[in-house]
């Protein structure tokens, strides 16, 4: 099955399908109208709902999606193993489970490699990556942030950026066993992320009540945004991971725990700066995103949209990677194949994305 990061054609979303998944590259399937069928005519995929019926030819198709009670028939999903296309599971927009084609289970050595490289060299570097990684890339938000701005406030920001890039050449130097050097590194991208997150207060409207990072519930419509955006990113970074052959809950920088999808917070580390926090502060700056738009830690419909529509945005936005430019989304996919090609031993290093405003 080959890695979407390769895919040219655009975003198709059909109907009843959806605007929620008008963020993604390729033909990204996804189906999100409770009680809707799935099932197959010909080679096509037909999805009824609500009275209406959508038919997609399979080869078409990267990825079926299904985000709520929906029928898949066996027809289907014969149809769509043997056109080698993956079918995801989320809940709330958080990846759930994934039904990867049989007959493409050629990846099982690159997960091979990816368990071994836990407890060897490559683990070490992995994890010392994604963490300088995280550091880095808030450091190039705050410092352009500090562009467009004046007086004490671009100091404030240039002066934490400084902060952070101290923390993460200190992260660079880390070396020990697995479990205690995962441990110094967490805490190390934990401190950097906490200064990140109370001096982003810097730029945003008061108004908003945004003190710094909170979870469980988001306590703003700012941290809302951003808990949205970040389990957005998490599904597209989950995809990413399984279409090329790894497993998503066997990380090196997260901790391992039943039901944490390890890895893909360790490659979304990589993502978040660029295409969550920019679309959210923007939305924010611009006033696009108000106190009434959060009630109970959940954002409003009219703020969902928003965001959704911004993520697309930065997603489709170029950037330079490297001697060329391509798309965040693309540098999504490209990133997990390098994953897979660093763990195979086809690359001898792995370098994390990071970017320069």
């Amino acid at each position: 099955m080959p890695c979407l990061a390769s895919l040219k054609h655009p975003v198709k979303c059909y109907g009843i399908l959806l605007e929620d998944c008008s963020w993604w590259c390729g033909v990204l399937v996804a189906v999100s109208t409770p009680g809707a069928r799935v099932g197959k005519r010909g080679r096509r995929i037909v999805i009824r709902a609500n009275g209406e019926e959508r038919e997609v030819p399979v080869d078409r198709i990267d990825a079926l999606l299904v985000t709520t009670n929906v029928t898949v028939s066996y027809g289907a999903v014969k149809l769509l193993s043997e056109a080698l296309v993956p079918v995801f599971y989320a809940r709330g927009w958080r990846p759930m489970a994934v039904l990867m084609p049989f007959v493409g289970h050629g990846s099982v050595l690159v997960r091979r490699e990816q368990i071994r490289a836990y407890m060897d060299w490559r683990g070490e570097h992995l994890a010392k990556a994604f963490a300088w990684a995280a550091t880095e890339n808030k450091a190039a938000l705050l410092l352009a942030l500090a562009k467009s701005r004046g007086g004490e406030v671009a100091e404030g920001l240039r002066e934490a950026a400084f902060r952070i890039r101290e923390l993460g050449s200190r992260i660079r130097s880390e070396e020990g066993a697995p479990d205690s050097l995962r441990a110094r590194l967490m805490g190390l991208e934990g401190e950097a992320a906490s200064i990140y997150y109370s001096t982003l207060a810097l730029v945003l409207p008061e108004e908003l009540g945004f003190k710094g990072r909170t979870r469980r519930p988001p306590r703003d419509v700012v941290n809302a945004a951003l808990s949205l955006g970040y389990s957005l990113l998490n599904l597209r970074v989950s995809i990413a991971l399984a279409v090329c052959g790894l497993e998503p809950y066997a990380g090196f920088l997260h901790s391992d725990r039943s039901g944490k999808p390890s890895l893909t917070l360790d490659l979304a580390e990589e993502f978040r700066q660029p295409i969550v926090d920019r679309a959210v502060i923007t939305l924010a700056v611009r006033r696009q995103l108000t106190p009434e738009d959060y009630d109970s830690g959940l954002l409003s419909e009219k703020a969902k949209k928003l965001l959704l529509q911004a993520l697309q945005e930065r997603l489709t936005t170029e950037t330079k990677a490297g001697k060329r430019k391509s798309s965040y989304e693309q540098e999504v996919f490209r990133q997990a194949r390098r994953l897979a090609r660093f763990l195979l031993g086809k690359d001898r290093e792995y370098k994390p994305f990071t970017y320069r405003w």
